[in-house]
Parts: C-alpha cells; structure tokens; sequence
C-alpha cells in the first residue's frame, strides 16, 4: 500500500511538472512582440547543507539601451547538497524576478536520496546587480517529507544570470 501511494505521488508530480512546462508554450505564443529568451543559473546556496545547483529559464528581460536590466519567469533547476554526511538530489521548479538592484525568487526543492525524498517551499529576496549577479536570502518550509533529508531554515544565495540574449 505504502509503495502504491508513493508511485501515485511520482506519477501526479510528473502531471503537475508537464502542464507546468506546456503552459510555457501557451504563454510565449501570445507575447509575440516581446521576446523570451533561454537563461542558465549556476547558483551555490548555504545553509545547513550547502547545495550546488544549476537553474535553466525561460524568460523575458526588460532592456535600456539594449542592455538587459531586468529578467522574469519560471525556471527548472537541478542540483546537489554537498559537504557534511547527507547528499542529496536536489530538483527544483520555480519562479524568479530581477529588476535593477532587487531579487526575488520562490521555488519548490525536491531533495532525495533515492530512499527517502523531501518537499520544501523557500521564498527569497535580496540584492542583484542589473539582473546579472544575484545575492538572496530565503527561509525553507518544509511541505512534505518522509524523513527529514536536509534541515530546513535560513539560506543565502549567490547565482549569476547567463542569457541566451549574450549569444545574438
């Protein structure tokens, strides 16, 4: 029983991630005139257990100059937990918004070891130079979990924005 309730739990996040990426398609037919654009985020998070992690989004940016200034839109990432004794996967699935000098970001992490998985909410806000280079802060809710895999709490953020509009 136990392991039919966690096949259904795959199953309906793997419904949930696919209607999440096709309204990606609805979205970017009906805003022809402003153009998204493919955006890679390394990014490295402390807290309990530091991640490493890569963010891939589909965005748009506001432009002065034809210089990006700002960038917003949903994004995908995939990760790891490193030091200490609990590595982890780390999935995400999320939203961010920089605008000048202020970031945002809200994501949903999945952290498993294969064993066991953990569900945590971690909104964040901080500092970010024109879009590029970001530091945030955010605080980790856990969802759902079987166990506790990583400790959830306060977390600083350091990322850097690489569009596909450097590449025109």
């Amino acid at each position: 029983m136990h392991a039919l309730m966690k096949m259904y739990n795959i199953k309906r996040l793997i419904i949930i991630i696919f209607l999440f990426l096709l309204s990606f398609v609805s979205i970017a037919q009906s805003e022809t005139r402003s153009p998204r654009f493919l955006t890679m985020e390394p990014m490295f998070t402390w807290t309990k257990s530091s991640e490493l992690s890569v963010n891939l989004g589909y965005v748009k940016h506001k432009f002065l100059d034809e210089h990006p200034t700002a960038s917003y839109g949903p994004f995908i990432g995939l990760g790891s937990t490193i030091g200490a004794n609990n590595n982890a996967l780390v999935s995400k699935l999320g939203y961010a918004h920089y605008e000048g000098f202020i970031a945002g970001r809200v994501q949903v992490l999945n952290y498993t070891d294969f064993k066991q998985s953990q569900f945590v909410l971690r909104p964040e806000l901080g500092l970010s130079m024109l879009s590029w280079i970001n530091l945030t802060y955010g605080y980790s809710i856990n969802l759902k979990s079987d166990k506790n895999l990583i400790p959830t709490g306060h977390s600083i953020s350091i990322s850097v924005n690489l569009s596909s509009y450097l590449l025109k």
